[in-house]
């Protein structure tokens, strides 16, 4: 049996937890899903698109992909790809 466990974002170990990233191109959306999670003390980054998101991508970061499989322009799918490239990329030159 998996257990899954959550940590919230805290003032006291911003450094160690983990971001929820949405990337979602109907506002309203993008801003219920940060106001429940923000609720729930997640720390939340907004972006309207695939490439916003991609412009700002760690692939080392502890992070949650919330992504809207379709968006004008790049889908989400794609963006999906891409950030597994650059993942495979970065361990490649470590």
């Amino acid at each position: 049996m998996i257990q899954m466990t959550s940590k919230p974002y805290t003032q006291e170990s911003p450094d160690t937890a983990g971001v929820v990233y949405i990337v979602e191109d109907d506002e309203a959306v993008r801003d219920s899903l940060k106001w429940l999670l923000e609720a729930s003390s997640y720390r939340v980054e907004l972006f309207e698109s695939g490439e916003m998101f991609l412009a700002k991508f760690d692939p080392n970061a502890i992070a949650v992909l919330v992504l809207d499989v379709r968006m004008p322009g790049m889908s989400g799918l794609e963006a999906v790809s891409y950030t597994h490239l650059r993942a495979h990329e970065t361990a490649a030159n470590l």
